[in-house]
């Protein structure tokens, strides 16, 4: 990735004979600017994101920097590819910070993308859609995008218009042939939600998919398991090593989701309120999220280092990252633990909640606690009833640390 350092005139070099061609930047490592058989440019950025890695298309080049459509001079687009760089070395995502959004938001149109796509074909749209609609309305939006560009590759170059119910059936039909019912789901899925997107915004005239049904029967849901005492007893006692017994600990004692406790940051703890703030952006509900912090869950805190510059609290990167490679622990866990049955990270969670129900906990508290949206409270009452129940929900979750601290020393 190592290049020399690029001047004004990288803009206007010649476009490749076949396929495309990289210019890397001596100056910011990993920034460069693509280069496509048909002309088309691009600025952008390689770089690694918890450990994997990532390209960052920054915008298009320019004699002067036009932020709203993602035009930038090289200088410009140096400078972005460095703030860039920064994020990722932090272990954030850029596609998270407001800042960013608001690019993608107001980013170009599909038929000035710089992916190569013609106008008008699947992969254009595609990039479209990803742009105006996945980044600023949904949290998963890279999930939906890359599902889209894997199972409708046999058609990123054809034109929309011209796609038919047959042209689903061709993709779905051979993943079913081929013993791969849940991705002739997903195909099913990525196409309807494409193509609705288009009609919507009447690209199209109607759905070509119409009357087509989900190619295969979805399986039922894994209703999970909540652990014994006994095999509480056997998690919170072994030694995992930190910072993985800590982390199994605290999704034991808070039942907060996998996500949402191996991102937890320091500036999130409030030691003298007792409580653990998670901010809206890192929240399935998009809302914040206040979890009351016992005695217990506190000292399981205090047992891990704090590392100066890095804030998240359960890392192996100083800091820098958050705990990642939940197989890898999971695996160590198993042979260290000795759990007879099977058993999730998610079975932790279901365990606190089964738990705090022998307690006397009302669900409708310890859905609360666990951030679900779907429960007792529903309807027009989750429309009129605004109490947060935040007393109820501490009362739970020291009654919890109570018990929890009665398996682990009985």
């Amino acid at each position: 990735m190592q290049g020399k350092e690029l001047t004004a005139t990288i803009v206007n070099v010649k476009p490749p004979k076949k396929g495309k061609a990289e210019h890397f930047d001596s100056r910011v490592t990993g920034f460069g600017l693509r280069v496509t058989e048909k002309g088309s440019r691009a600025w952008f950025l390689l770089g690694r994101l918890n450990g994997k890695n990532v390209r960052q298309t920054i915008g298009r080049p320019g004699t002067k920097t036009i932020e709203p459509a993602r035009i930038f001079t090289l200088k410009d687009a140096r400078t972005r590819a460095a703030e860039l760089k920064g994020l990722l070395e932090a272990g954030i995502d850029p596609r998270t910070k407001p800042e960013w959004r608001g690019l993608r938001q107001k980013s170009i149109p599909a038929e000035e993308t710089d992916s190569g796509y013609a106008i008008g074909t699947v992969g254009a749209l595609i990039d479209e859609w990803h742009a105006k609609h996945l980044v600023p309305n949904t949290r998963r939006a890279h999930d939906h995008y890359r599902n889209a560009r894997h199972y409708l590759t046999p058609w990123l170059n054809r034109r929309y218009s011209e796609i038919a119910a047959g042209d689903l059936l061709d993709i779905t039909d051979s993943l079913i042939a081929a013993n791969k019912p849940g991705a002739a789901n997903n195909a099913y899925e990525a196409a309807t939600r494409l193509f609705n997107w288009a009609a919507d915004r009447r690209k199209i005239a109607a759905l070509p998919f119409g009357g087509l049904k989900r190619p295969a029967k979805q399986k039922p849901r894994d209703p999970g398991r909540a652990l014994t005492p006994d095999e509480i007893k056997k998690l919170w006692t072994a030694d995992f090593g930190l910072p993985a017994s800590a982390f199994v600990n605290m999704l034991l004692l808070t039942g907060q989701r996998r996500g949402s406790v191996a991102g937890m940051r320091w500036d999130e703890i409030d030691g003298e309120g007792k409580v653990w703030i998670i901010p809206a952006s890192r929240m399935k509900n998009g809302a914040i999220h206040t979890v009351p912090l016992p005695k217990m869950a506190l000292s399981v805190l205090n047992s891990l280092p704090r590392y100066e510059g890095g804030d998240y609290v359960f890392t192996t990167t100083a800091g820098a990252r958050p705990i990642s490679g939940f197989s890898k622990i999971k695996r160590r866990i198993d042979d260290i633990a000795d759990i007879d049955h099977a058993w999730t990270f998610h079975d932790l969670r279901r365990t606190t909640a089964t738990e705090m129900a022998g307690l006397g906990v009302q669900q409708h508290v310890v859905e609360k606690l666990l951030d679900h949206r779907s429960g007792v409270i529903s309807g027009v009452a989750a429309i009129y009833n605004l109490h947060q129940y935040e007393a109820e929900v501490r009362a739970a979750m020291y009654a919890w640390a109570v018990r929890l601290d009665e398996i682990v020393r009985g």
